[in-house]
């Protein structure tokens, strides 16, 4: 499976630990990305999980979560998304399977 220019880029320069913060990861994946014109939106978001509520954050191109395992997010609902340029856009529903 070959990978498109800004994935293979942004996995070559952002990776993030186990645990790591997804805020910051997502945040700067996104400004890398807005610079080399990838058209990137950056996703806030949140799921149910075990009875806790927890938020997570994710950088998209042309529809497709980059650095991150389905896993991830699984149920997970956009609260909020930006585009490329900053601006604020409707959040999209997202399709996931449900356990």
């Amino acid at each position: 499976m070959t990978m498109s220019a800004p994935s293979a880029w942004s996995s070559a320069f952002v990776r993030s630990p186990p645990g790591g913060n997804c805020l910051t990861r997502s945040l700067i994946l996104y400004r890398l990305l807005a610079e080399v014109n990838a058209s990137p939106r950056l996703v806030i978001g949140f799921a149910r999980r075990e009875g806790e509520l927890l938020g997570h954050a994710w950088v998209t191109v042309d529809g497709h979560a980059l650095l991150e395992e389905f896993a991830a997010l699984d149920g997970c609902t956009e609260l909020a998304a930006f585009a490329q340029n900053g601006v604020q856009e409707q959040p999209t529903t997202i399709t996931t399977r449900r356990r």
